[in-house]
């Protein structure tokens, strides 16, 4: 099982800061991106413009993801 964190405009949108989703839905980074879109076709947006984390560090869509791996979403902050 994957662990996917999920912070502030998208975390109000999924209705939690946390996802699990079976590591067989989600080979790599843009598998995840894709089953969440699904999920929350809301989010697409967010997904699509944030960053992504596996195990702390920042990763490209093409990273493999492994069972056990914790990831982050981390969405574009704006203010000032």
């Amino acid at each position: 099982m994957l662990t996917v964190k999920v912070f502030a405009k998208l975390a109000e949108v999924v209705g939690q800061s946390e996802v699990r989703i079976p590591e067989r839905e989600a080979a790599s980074v843009a598998d995840l991106i894709h089953v969440l879109t699904q999920r929350y076709p809301d989010a697409k947006e967010i997904l699509h413009s944030s960053m992504v984390a596996r195990n702390l560090q920042y990763v490209m869509r093409e990273e493999k993801l492994e069972p056990g791996d914790e990831i982050a979403i981390i969405p574009p902050v704006s203010g000032g």
